[in-house]
């Protein structure tokens, strides 16, 4: 089995004049402590989501914080309505599996626009939704807005002391340029007739096995992006893999193999729009609901609504979480189904220093609960006439 993730070579794009450049260029992968750049005028180059991390803690000692952005490129929140998690009101597996594409584009975007205008803050993205970088962060737009960060346009050149970016203006006196455009995805390890380096071209079985290898004895785990969590494709994988490896699940014909992997990339193209990178944005709740389904351990969602339909319900409209995965079949737990029905307490038990917030916030929780049953009927409202 091959884990050892997407980033671990930082790409760094080479610009006229940086060798005359006096000031430093560092990658974010480099960052260890926000003490050197206190008092200092930084230069953040590129958007890429794993930026942010270190982007926000990076600037709070800085003097001034520029951003450059070619692009541009979307925020999304940490927090949604009611100080919920963001992910927990909206990735769930109803709107992340049965939702046309189209639609959960607009609602998603509907969101992130509500409060903000992107043209004036300066980062509108060329592309929609889903087809650009985006950020995760909760603080971005009040800095830009107070004048902590300013956002640039992209680079075109660097000068002694400085850069000059693509619209003529110039900008001087920049202590630290701070690359984040990202990583390279590399397997020098492995001979790249088995597994190209090129993302686009890798032919990875339900993004796991070579597709073109004789025998089913190299699993590649998490070597993709995606459009959640990584770590619980990467635990199903994993599982899948081993009952492979052990002979319970037989691979299809190579060619066989070769259509799914083209039929997925294809999606991704019409989902995405993108014809480059798409592989980073590949559904994951799709995902591992297939793999799951392979190993008998993905609920019946039919058959839980006749037999238990408060799980059903929790299956289908809740937080996605690895608990779903143990109701049933190999490594099945018998405290899987109290973990799923009780999914939305777990999220946010204990902010208070007490295990009952839930219950204190019990109406909340409730109209929450109502908006959330009501959405899928006006969705499909929606996809009806639309």
């Amino acid at each position: 089995m091959i884990c050892s993730g997407n980033f671990s070579e930082p790409y760094l794009p080479a610009f006229p004049g940086q060798e005359d450049f006096t000031g430093e260029v560092l990658h974010t992968c480099q960052y260890r402590t926000s003490d050197p750049f206190k008092d200092k005028n930084i230069l953040v180059i590129g958007t890429k989501k794993q930026f942010t991390d270190q982007f926000i803690k990076k600037h709070l000692k800085a003097k001034q914080v520029y951003l450059s952005s070619r692009h541009g490129f979307w925020v999304y929140p940490r927090r949604a309505m009611g100080g919920w998690p963001y992910d927990v009101l909206l990735d769930n597996r109803f709107s992340m599996s049965v939702v046309p594409g189209w639609l959960i584009r607009w609602v998603y975007q509907q969101f992130l626009e509500r409060d903000i205008d992107y043209d004036v803050i300066g980062i509108k993205p060329a592309r929609k939704l889903f087809e650009e970088n985006f950020a995760v962060n909760d603080s971005i737009f009040s800095q830009i807005t107070c004048g902590k960060i300013k956002v640039r346009s992209g680079v075109k050149r660097f000068i002694r002391n400085g850069v000059e970016f693509e619209d003529g203006t110039k900008l001087e006196g920049i202590d630290v340029v701070l690359i984040g455009t990202g990583y390279i995805v590399k397997t020098p390890f492995i001979d790249d007739k088995i597994l190209s380096d090129d993302t686009n071209t890798r032919e990875l079985y339900k993004y796991v096995f070579p597709a073109r290898l004789p025998h089913a004895t190299l699993a590649c785990i998490g070597l993709m992006g995606t459009d959640s969590g990584l770590t619980p494709i990467g635990e199903q994988q994993a599982r899948w893999s081993l009952r492979v490896f052990k002979g319970h699940i037989t691979l299809p014909p190579t060619q066989k193999m070769l259509d799914d992997i083209s039929e997925k990339a294809q999606y991704l193209r019409e989902r995405y729009g993108r014809p480059k990178d798409f592989v980073s944005q590949i559904p994951g709740v799709a995902l591992t609901d297939e793999l799951t389904s392979e190993m008998g351990c993905y609920p019946s969602l039919k058959k839980l609504f006749v037999t238990d339909p408060k799980l059903a319900a929790k299956v289908l409209f809740a937080p996605v979480t690895p608990f779903t995965y143990r109701l049933l079949g190999p490594h099945s737990w018998s405290g899987a189904r109290d973990a799923v029905t009780n999914v939305w307490d777990a999220c946010m038990t204990g902010i208070q220093g007490k295990p009952s917030v839930m219950r204190q916030t019990k109406s909340k929780s409730s109209a929450l609960w109502i908006v959330m049953i009501s959405l899928p009927f006006i969705i499909g409202i929606l996809t009806f006439f639309f």
